[in-house]
Protein backbone atom coordinates (compact mmCIF):
# COMPACT_ATOMS: atom_id res chain seq x y z
CA UNK A 1 0.00 0.00 0.00
CA UNK A 2 1.89 3.51 -1.42
CA UNK A 3 1.27 6.54 1.23
CA UNK A 4 2.53 9.71 -0.02
CA UNK A 5 2.51 13.22 2.16
CA UNK A 6 3.11 16.81 -0.22
CA UNK A 7 2.81 19.79 1.56
CA UNK A 8 0.84 22.13 -0.64
CA UNK A 9 -0.17 25.54 -0.75
CA UNK A 10 -3.51 27.03 -0.71
CA UNK A 11 -5.29 30.18 -2.40
CA UNK A 12 -6.51 32.12 0.30
CA UNK A 13 -5.65 36.12 0.04
CA UNK A 14 -3.97 37.36 2.89
CA UNK A 15 -4.63 41.43 2.69
CA UNK A 16 -1.77 43.74 3.81
CA UNK A 17 0.43 46.25 1.82
CA UNK A 18 1.61 43.32 -0.63
CA UNK A 19 5.43 43.49 0.41
CA UNK A 20 5.00 40.00 1.79
CA UNK A 21 3.19 38.88 -1.23
CA UNK A 22 6.05 40.05 -3.34
CA UNK A 23 8.84 38.26 -1.15
CA UNK A 24 7.05 34.83 -1.06
CA UNK A 25 7.19 35.04 -4.39
CA UNK A 26 10.58 35.78 -5.29
CA UNK A 27 12.41 33.68 -2.70
CA UNK A 28 13.15 30.63 -4.24
CA UNK A 29 16.22 28.77 -2.36
CA UNK A 30 14.42 25.34 -2.98
CA UNK A 31 12.39 24.66 -6.61
CA UNK A 32 8.73 24.02 -6.31
CA UNK A 33 7.74 20.13 -7.16
CA UNK A 34 4.95 19.76 -9.84
CA UNK A 35 1.69 19.92 -9.86
CA UNK A 36 1.46 23.10 -7.16
CA UNK A 37 3.66 21.64 -4.46
CA UNK A 38 5.85 22.99 -2.37
CA UNK A 39 8.72 21.76 -0.64
CA UNK A 40 9.75 21.97 3.35
CA UNK A 41 12.64 24.48 2.21
CA UNK A 42 9.81 26.44 1.17
CA UNK A 43 7.75 26.58 3.89
CA UNK A 44 11.33 27.14 6.35
CA UNK A 45 11.68 30.67 3.92
CA UNK A 46 8.05 31.69 4.24
CA UNK A 47 8.31 31.23 7.92
CA UNK A 48 11.44 33.55 7.75
CA UNK A 49 10.20 36.10 5.59
CA UNK A 50 6.78 36.06 8.27
CA UNK A 51 9.14 36.49 10.88
CA UNK A 52 10.73 39.72 9.69
CA UNK A 53 7.37 41.11 8.72
CA UNK A 54 5.54 43.25 10.42
CA UNK A 55 1.89 41.86 10.02
CA UNK A 56 0.02 41.04 13.28
CA UNK A 57 0.07 37.94 14.89
CA UNK A 58 -2.67 36.27 13.44
CA UNK A 59 -2.36 37.20 9.87
CA UNK A 60 1.32 35.35 10.58
CA UNK A 61 -0.29 32.26 11.94
CA UNK A 62 -3.28 32.35 9.10
CA UNK A 63 -0.64 32.14 6.21
CA UNK A 64 1.74 29.60 7.95
CA UNK A 65 -2.03 27.84 8.67
CA UNK A 66 -2.66 28.24 4.53
CA UNK A 67 0.73 26.83 3.91
CA UNK A 68 1.08 23.89 5.70
CA UNK A 69 -2.00 22.05 4.55
CA UNK A 70 -0.92 18.21 3.92
CA UNK A 71 -2.43 16.19 0.77
CA UNK A 72 -2.38 12.80 1.61
CA UNK A 73 -2.59 9.65 -0.56
CA UNK A 74 -3.30 6.13 0.18
CA UNK A 75 -4.45 3.14 -1.86
CA UNK A 76 -3.23 -0.09 -3.07
CA UNK A 77 -0.88 1.81 -5.82
CA UNK A 78 1.32 4.59 -5.14
CA UNK A 79 0.85 8.28 -5.60
CA UNK A 80 0.26 9.13 -9.01
CA UNK A 81 3.21 11.30 -9.05
CA UNK A 82 5.34 8.38 -7.75
CA UNK A 83 3.98 6.53 -10.31
CA UNK A 84 5.01 8.96 -12.96
CA UNK A 85 8.26 8.79 -11.29
CA UNK A 86 8.02 4.85 -11.55
CA UNK A 87 7.00 5.04 -14.95
CA UNK A 88 10.24 7.72 -16.02
CA UNK A 89 12.88 5.50 -14.31
CA UNK A 90 11.81 1.94 -15.88
CA UNK A 91 9.39 2.29 -18.36
CA UNK A 92 6.00 0.02 -18.17
CA UNK A 93 6.74 -0.14 -14.22
CA UNK A 94 3.28 2.27 -13.69
CA UNK A 95 1.25 -0.82 -15.70
CA UNK A 96 2.78 -3.45 -14.20
CA UNK A 97 2.47 -1.94 -10.82
CA UNK A 98 -1.49 -1.41 -11.42
CA UNK A 99 -1.89 -4.99 -12.64
CA UNK A 100 -0.09 -6.39 -9.64
CA UNK A 101 -2.96 -4.38 -7.28
CA UNK A 102 -5.70 -5.33 -9.72
CA UNK A 103 -5.03 -9.20 -9.73
CA UNK A 104 -4.39 -8.86 -5.49
CA UNK A 105 -7.99 -7.41 -5.40
CA UNK A 106 -8.98 -10.42 -7.56
CA UNK A 107 -7.29 -12.88 -5.64
CA UNK A 108 -9.05 -11.47 -2.10
CA UNK A 109 -12.44 -11.46 -3.49
CA UNK A 110 -12.22 -14.91 -4.65
CA UNK A 111 -11.11 -15.38 -1.62
CA UNK A 112 -13.75 -13.62 0.45
CA UNK A 113 -16.33 -15.79 -2.35
CA UNK A 114 -14.66 -19.03 -1.13
CA UNK A 115 -15.21 -17.99 2.85
CA UNK A 116 -19.09 -17.00 2.21
CA UNK A 117 -19.94 -20.13 0.11
CA UNK A 118 -18.05 -22.08 3.24
CA UNK A 119 -20.30 -20.59 5.73
CA UNK A 120 -23.41 -21.21 3.70
CA UNK A 121 -22.73 -24.73 3.08
CA UNK A 122 -21.59 -25.53 6.49
CA UNK A 123 -25.35 -23.66 7.80
CA UNK A 124 -27.42 -25.46 5.21
CA UNK A 125 -25.32 -28.46 6.90
CA UNK A 126 -26.10 -27.78 10.20
CA UNK A 127 -29.75 -27.53 9.26
CA UNK A 128 -30.11 -30.77 8.04
CA UNK A 129 -28.07 -32.73 10.61
CA UNK A 130 -30.26 -31.15 13.16
CA UNK A 131 -33.43 -32.08 11.52
CA UNK A 132 -32.51 -35.67 10.96
CA UNK A 133 -31.00 -35.58 15.00
CA UNK A 134 -34.76 -34.42 15.56
CA UNK A 135 -36.39 -37.07 13.23
CA UNK A 136 -34.88 -40.15 15.09
CA UNK A 137 -35.92 -38.59 18.30
CA UNK A 138 -39.27 -37.98 17.50
CA UNK A 139 -39.57 -41.25 15.88
CA UNK A 140 -37.74 -43.14 18.72
CA UNK A 141 -40.32 -41.19 21.33
CA UNK A 142 -42.73 -42.92 19.12
CA UNK A 143 -41.16 -46.81 19.46
CA UNK A 144 -41.11 -46.32 23.28
CA UNK A 145 -44.92 -45.49 23.80
CA UNK A 146 -45.54 -48.19 21.29
CA UNK A 147 -43.54 -50.66 23.49
CA UNK A 148 -45.07 -49.71 26.33
CA UNK A 149 -42.48 -47.12 28.22
CA UNK A 150 -45.04 -44.07 27.92
CA UNK A 151 -42.90 -41.80 29.77
CA UNK A 152 -39.73 -42.11 27.96
CA UNK A 153 -41.56 -41.84 24.59
CA UNK A 154 -43.46 -38.56 25.89
CA UNK A 155 -40.37 -37.20 27.35
CA UNK A 156 -38.52 -38.21 23.97
CA UNK A 157 -40.79 -36.26 22.08
CA UNK A 158 -41.19 -33.10 24.19
CA UNK A 159 -37.76 -32.86 24.73
CA UNK A 160 -37.04 -32.97 20.59
CA UNK A 161 -39.99 -30.75 20.39
CA UNK A 162 -38.62 -28.10 22.83
CA UNK A 163 -35.07 -28.28 21.16
CA UNK A 164 -36.30 -27.19 17.68
CA UNK A 165 -38.66 -24.76 19.30
CA UNK A 166 -35.69 -23.25 21.57
CA UNK A 167 -33.54 -23.76 17.77
CA UNK A 168 -36.04 -21.81 16.30
CA UNK A 169 -36.65 -18.76 18.99
CA UNK A 170 -32.77 -18.60 19.12
CA UNK A 171 -32.59 -17.99 15.60
CA UNK A 172 -34.65 -15.12 15.53
CA UNK A 173 -33.38 -13.32 17.91
CA UNK A 174 -30.00 -13.35 16.16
Amino acid sequence: MGVALKEKPSNIEIEDDGDIKDEIKNNKEDEPLESGFINTGEIRNIAHILNESNLSPDKKHLIMAVVQKKEVYSGPIPHPEHLKQYEELVPGAANRLISMAENENAHRQKEEDKIINAEIINKNRGQIFGFILMLICLIGGFILIAIGKNGYGIASIIGSAAVLALAYIYGKKK
